[in-house]
């Protein structure tokens, strides 16, 4: 279930970075990159030991958003289309 929210966060940031950046063709590589950032993050910062709060354990979920921004931040930065 956690992972699943995790996907659904990592999902909605690749859509938000795609619409806010405009890219053409750009959409699945942002959903892709999106998703697996927020799984990794979610894993991340499970893994650090914090201490988990509620049902859709609120630190997991902002590590998967923290996550697939990262993810996508720095796939741009890399790739940056002149």
């Amino acid at each position: 279930m956690v992972i699943l929210v995790w996907i659904v966060l990592g999902l909605l940031a690749g859509l938000l970075a795609s619409r806010l950046f405009h890219r053409d063709g750009g959409l699945a590589l942002d959903v892709i990159l999106g998703i697996a950032g927020a799984v990794a993050g979610g894993f991340a910062f499970n893994s650090l030991g914090f201490p988990q709060t509620s049902a859709f354990l609120v630190t997991g979920s902002i590590g998967a958003a923290v996550g697939s921004v990262v993810a996508l931040a720095g796939y741009r930065s890399i790739f940056r289309q002149a």
